[in-house]
């Protein structure tokens, strides 16, 4: 999951073109609202330490 957000965040494309190896569209967007807003993603930004 995490893995498809990110993707496309970096090809900056609409969640409907997000590769289907990585989930549904519906499904990634979904759980990124969520995680948005609970502060689960600004969390995992904090502390990623590899530079997303």
């Amino acid at each position: 999951m995490l893995n498809g957000i990110m993707w496309k965040f970096r090809a900056e494309v609409a969640w409907r073109d997000v590769p289907e190896r990585y989930g549904s569209c519906a499904s990634l967007h979904t759980r990124f609202r969520r995680w948005a807003a609970d502060g689960t993603f600004d969390r995992v930004l904090k502390n990623d330490s590899s530079g997303l």
